[in-house]
């Protein structure tokens, strides 16, 4: 009998498994905003709809960008960048599907407007965090 130290698990996700992820996050919200404009009585939101768009863009899309060109040096990708860029897409992608909810239920709110602003600070953030990271490398 004997002990194994060898972890056969991974303790990161490369840029395609992050894009594997954003792309079920992208089928999750387009069920989601489905199923709610289903129940809607026939009123509609772009926001709902294409509320799907925005981790197919901003996150599957990205991170395929992303390891295309990471692959290329055989860097990884930072945390810091992952963690604010995770938050950012994730923010934009709530907004989305608040806005459209208020747009369903016929009224607005000034909150719908701190969803843009918070994910473009996150985003900002992201690309301060990977072009320092980049830099001290």
């Amino acid at each position: 009998m004997f002990t194994s130290v060898i972890n056969d698990r991974r303790e990161y996700f490369n840029c395609f498994d992050y894009a594997r992820l954003y792309v079920l996050a992208a089928v999750n919200a387009a069920v989601f905003s489905a199923v709610y404009e289903h129940f809607s009585f026939g009123v509609y939101s772009a926001f709902m709809i294409f509320a799907f768009v925005v981790p197919l863009l901003m996150g599957a899309l990205a991170f395929l960008l992303l390891g295309r060109a990471l692959k290329k040096t055989g860097t990884s990708v930072p945390a810091l960048f992952c963690k604010f860029w995770h938050a950012a897409v994730a923010t934009l992608t709530v907004g989305f599907l608040f806005r459209g909810v208020l747009d369903i239920y016929g009224t607005s709110s000034p909150l719908a407007s701190v969803y843009w602003i918070a994910s473009a600070m996150l985003a900002a953030l992201s690309l301060l965090a990977l072009a320092i990271t980049s830099y001290w490398r």
